[in-house]
């Protein structure tokens, strides 16, 4: 057990947080310990009935259980965490505000499409931009079929498209939310224009880098102790 937990705690926090309610979700609807009617994405059920947590449970809701559930969550594990460790590092904020931005974008589009299942989407969302940010990146499939990371989502999306013998909408408006990502983040601040998507405040100070809580705290100190000289020497002093 304890090993375990070693393991687990081991994972960065939003990667961790994204795989466990993934697998704990979908896993616990699969055996019927969680009513998977009230855990999808509904447009009558959130706009008439107020079930305000669908948008949310959906995200980490991904249907059926089977090896394509398998091979996608163990996608979505490698590329977050290769995201959170590297191009995210001590930078949790904004790879919240990345998940939180495109599991947006997905419930607006689920609600009118529909979608009623988005984990895949999500997935896709986090595998499309880690290969934007390393297209020379070696990635495989199974460890068989040998390719850079640049073509690794749609190899995924073949490898769907074989399996489910349908298009797979979901993953493509993954695709589609992460690339919006990377277009306003990367590549439009790459030629000098600001980003329209940095992250907000407020999401920054739930998530504070290292940097940012010594600064705090230093701050918090000076205001402290900066004070007291004003307080004590606020008067002058009168000789007799």
């Amino acid at each position: 057990m304890t090993d375990i937990q070693a393991a687990i705690g081991s994972i960065p926090p939003v990667t961790r947080t994204l795989v466990l309610g993934s697998l704990l979700i979908t896993v616990g609807a699969g055996l019927q310990l969680l009513p998977g009617r009230y855990l999808f994405l509904s447009y009558d059920a959130v706009v008439y009935g107020f079930q305000l947590w669908r948008p949310i449970t959906s995200i980490f809701f991904w249907g059926k259980m089977g090896i394509p559930f398998i091979v996608r969550l163990i996608s979505l594990y490698q590329s977050s965490r290769q995201l959170e460790e590297n191009r995210f590092s001590g930078r949790t904020a904004d790879y919240v505000w990345m998940v939180v931005f495109g599991c947006s974008v997905l419930a607006v589009i689920g609600l009118f499409w529909p979608f009623p299942v988005l984990g895949y989407g999500m997935a896709f969302m986090i595998i499309y931009y880690r290969c934007r940010c390393a297209p020379d990146a070696p990635a495989n499939l199974f460890g068989v079929l040998q390719f850079t990371a640049a073509y690794l989502p749609w190899v995924l999306i073949g490898f769907e498209l074989i399996v489910t013998g349908a298009i797979p909408y979901c993953p493509l408006m993954g695709i589609l939310a992460g690339h919006i990502y990377f277009f306003f983040v990367d590549v439009r601040t790459a030629t000098g224009h600001s980003n329209l998507l940095a992250t907000p405040q407020f999401i920054q100070k739930m998530f504070p880098t290292q940097q940012q809580r010594a600064m705090w705290a230093a701050e918090g100190a000076n205001q402290m102790w900066g004070g007291a000289p004003r307080v004590l020497g606020g008067g002058r002093h009168h000789q007799d």
